[in-house]
């Protein structure tokens, strides 16, 4: 048969992983003949892919030199969101353009040996999150602006009441 299992002695699919598994070169998942380009990763997967929960290495142990994101809203608006068909599934998609994503956060966007270039998506949710709570900040602003001009609206006017009052 044509199927590979690791960790059970009953596979269920082609390729069938039970337990832990460890990858000490790369393992390529999909079709090498669409042009796709695995490049140097550990696992690369031509297609899509299915799991409950993916979760990326974050605790503050992990960092050192941590900043807040500065100017979020003014780089999360020069990017763009696009609906396309994407070429390597031949399916309608929707996501950004990794060049103009390199050119606000280059941190996030890989390079492969062929020049084509990778988000990693989930690095956006930080800047989104400073985005979302600088316009937040503006909101407030602007509503306490308002209440204040209200006020003074309210005030001035019960005295133009006041005053049509007296001259009558």
């Amino acid at each position: 048969t044509n199927q590979v299992w690791v960790h059970t002695i009953a596979p269920q699919k082609t390729f069938d992983v039970r337990g832990n598994a460890a990858i000490t070169d790369s393992l390529i998942v999909g079709h090498e003949d669409s042009g796709f380009d695995p490049g140097n990763d550990k696992l690369s997967v031509n297609g899509s892919t299915r799991a409950n929960a993916y979760y990326y290495n974050s605790d503050r142990r992990y960092k050192s030199n941590i900043k807040v994101l500065q100017s979020p809203l003014e780089k999360i608006l020069e990017l763009n969101g696009y609906s396309y068909l994407n070429k390597l599934s031949n399916k309608n998609d929707i996501w950004v353009i990794a060049q103009e994503v390199e050119a606000v956060y280059p941190e996030i966007v890989q390079t492969d040996a062929d020049w084509y270039k990778s988000v990693e998506y989930g690095n956006l949710v930080a800047p989104l999150i400073e985005a979302i709570k600088e316009l937040s900040n503006k909101i407030d602003t602007l509503f306490k602006t308002y209440l204040s001009q209200q006020t003074k609206i309210d005030a001035l006017e019960a005295r133009l009441q006041i005053l049509e009052t007296k001259t009558k």
